[in-house]
């Protein structure tokens, strides 16, 4: 079971929740769903996970990569989003502007900023009260 980009779980789209890292978020309209490591646990140092109520979808592209949706946080935050919706992260062709062709699996694609850049993102929406869903390509 998985995300959709409307934060209702589904089992057909592959997103992922919670700050890089997979979760099911199974029927909680309050509290911490079950399965779900409270704060401090699972390697969540810290950081609390919820199901997303409120997303934002954002498609990046060469030219719009993790640096620029990190400067949206304060504004996304103000517009009462829970959660950034990103397009396909992983490594696709180049010069793809969709990133549903992807061609490695194991990279974080470097014209968005690579790991680092993702991890940074991270950071930065995390400061702002935000998570992150995936959309990841089989």
């Amino acid at each position: 079971m998985s995300e959709t980009s409307n934060g209702v779980a589904g089992g057909t789209s592959g997103e992922t929740s919670g700050g890089i890292s997979r979760g099911a978020f199974e029927g909680a309209a309050e509290g911490t769903p079950e399965g779900i490591p409270e704060e401090g646990e699972g390697g969540t140092a810290g950081r609390r996970r919820r199901a997303p109520f409120s997303t934002y979808r954002i498609q990046l592209t060469p030219d719009f990569g993790f640096a620029d949706v990190a400067a949206l946080a304060p504004y996304l935050r103000d517009l009462g989003v829970s959660h950034v919706y990103l397009s396909p992260v992983l490594q696709a062709t180049p010069h793809s502007r969709h990133g549903y062709d992807v061609t490695d699996h194991s990279r974080i694609r470097e014209e968005f900023g690579g790991a680092g850049g993702l991890r940074a993102l991270s950071a930065t929406l995390a400061e702002h009260g935000l998570g992150i869903v995936l959309d990841i390509v089989p």
